[in-house]
């Protein structure tokens, strides 16, 4: 009758062969030692620096923790069976006290990783902290020739109501906001881009048409700290708790999953551009790329480049806020 723990044996017996396919490798043994016979979870021999070499594994596929008392004992079996090596394989960690114990005597503690496989049930996650930069706030205005009088511009318009040839200017900003992010780097603050033109262009606001000389843009950027929980997973292999490390055979495949978490800190900064035209609706976003303003589905991006004479990018950033 297998007894509770088999299955665990199995598969740390299946991660060591892979490991080490050269070793002779066997599960639920027994031996003779100096009290009498005794059980092995997993027997490892092979050959070490031209010798023999023996490699006691216990596995313990427990709800809680392994506590000290488990390695103290396995510690004195180990002694008894003179095992070369010996090592403690657990389905659910260890306390602190028991691995302070295993790094005193020498006994590795360790969890298998086969992913995929419902008996392996440790997962290693570690945190890991980034630092961005974000485009929140965005702004848009028409620059008019100077000694034109201000036309009426559509109540409430919104960035997504412009259009130049009949097709969105939405599509073309997020390819340039590329270059803004990238001009700002790490920068939080406010900034403008204005793009004049060759030749007065005619875009199209809900039905009406302007002939603006350039475009002004404002944006903001805020700066975001991003927690990283990466659970990492090996096809085979397993986790060396003493040495924080994952170990898997020559060849083997390592499976990572990223879960982001983030906390932002926002300075909003206020303003008015007098010499422009009525600004459109402020378009929030909340994205946290470095591409803002994603491409539309069906929609191929403007170039606008021969349109453009020159560009010029302002900008003051915010002090850094406090974490």
């Amino acid at each position: 009758m297998a007894k509770a723990g088999d299955e665990y044996q199995v598969l740390v017996g299946k991660v060591v062969q892979a490991l080490d396919p050269g070793a002779r490798v066997k599960v639920g043994t027994w031996i003779q030692g100096p009290d009498g016979r005794r059980d092995m979870d997993v027997e490892v021999r092979g050959m070490k620096d031209g010798k023999q070499h023996f490699v006691l594994i216990e596995c313990k596929d427990w709800a809680d923790p392994i506590g000290i008392e488990k390695i103290d004992a396995l510690d004195s079996k180990r002694q008894d069976l003179a095992a070369d090596a010996t090592v403690i394989f657990s389905n659910s960690g260890f306390t602190e006290p028991a691995l302070a114990k295993c790094k005193r005597v020498g006994i590795q503690a360790a969890a298998a990783l086969v992913h995929g496989d419902a008996r392996a049930c440790v997962q290693i996650q570690e945190q890991y902290l980034s630092e961005g930069t974000r485009l929140s706030k965005f702004n848009v205005a028409l620059i008019r020739p100077f000694g034109t009088t201000e036309d009426t511009m559509p109540a409430g318009w919104g960035f997504d109501d412009l259009t130049y040839l009949g097709r969105l200017l939405h599509n073309w900003v997020g390819k340039e906001s590329m270059k803004w992010m990238e001009e700002v780097k790490q920068a939080a603050g406010r900034f403008s881009v204005e793009y004049v033109f060759r030749k007065p262009l005619e875009v199209t606001i809900r039905g009406q048409n302007f002939k603006p000389i350039g475009l002004f843009f404002t944006f903001e950027t805020q700066r975001y700290w991003t927690y990283l929980s990466v659970a990492g997973d090996a096809a085979i292999g397993f986790y060396d708790y003493l040495e924080g490390r994952i170990v898997i055979p020559d060849g083997g495949q390592m499976v990572f999953t990223v879960t982001p978490t983030s906390e932002y800190f926002d300075k909003v900064l206020e303003g008015e551009h007098p010499n422009y035209l009525q600004m459109a609706q402020p378009h929030e976003n909340s994205m946290r790329l470095t591409q803002w303003l994603p491409l539309l589905p069906g929609q191929d991006v403007l170039n606008l480049d021969e349109e453009i004479e020159k560009r010029l990018f302002n900008g003051l950033p915010a002090a850094d806020p406090k974490r």
